[in-house]
């Protein structure tokens, strides 16, 4: 990803924006690299299940109905082994509806807590429901002001920062 650069990724519910965001900060987040996940969709609890689910290559339906065998298991430990080793160096805030500044400041928390790493990717998931000053902000207003906000946070800290965006289902209404 280029450095200081925004990169917005768009796609309709369900398609696999935020497994694709989780996939990129642990890769930044390995080989003494960091990044950090803001997600103001899920919790953290959840996005850690889907990181120690696609570490351990274990569908998340058969962790949840409970169809876990032996092998599965095995899997499952070395998944959260291969997850714990990258997660003091991948800052996870799961704070819902954050505004740029809360963004920066998070970036800045993690600079102070790992100063021997770089940073080397912000993701935030997803853009619309980045706050602004306004709540009386039209949807256009609120993603513009968000995406200006993160360009610069992107050109300030050097680093890239890649905004998941939901597209609307209407397409296939057509």
């Amino acid at each position: 990803l280029p450095q200081g650069a925004l990169v917005v990724i768009a796609a309709r519910p369900a398609m696999g924006k935020t497994i694709l965001g989780e996939m990129a900060a642990s890769l930044a987040a390995k080989d003494n690299g960091g990044a950090v996940f803001i997600s103001a969709e899920m919790p953290r609890a959840a996005l850690a299940m889907r990181s120690v689910s696609r570490e351990a290559s274990v569908s998340m339906q058969t962790m949840a109905r409970g169809e876990l065998g032996d092998h599965d298991i095995a899997r499952l430990v070395e998944g959260v082994r291969r997850v714990g080793e990258c997660g003091a160096r991948l800052l996870i805030d799961d704070r819902s509806a954050p505004t740029c500044g809360h963004i920066r400041r998070v970036a800045d928390r993690w600079h102070r807590k790992n100063a021997a790493a770089t940073l080397r990717v912000l993701v935030v998931d997803y853009l619309q429901l980045v706050a602004t000053d306004n709540p009386r902000h039209s949807t256009y207003d609120r993603v513009s002001a968000a995406s200006l906000g993160l360009l610069a946070i992107a050109k300030d800290l050097g680093l890239p920062v890649v905004a998941l965006a939901q597209r609307s289902r209407k397409c296939e209404e057509r």
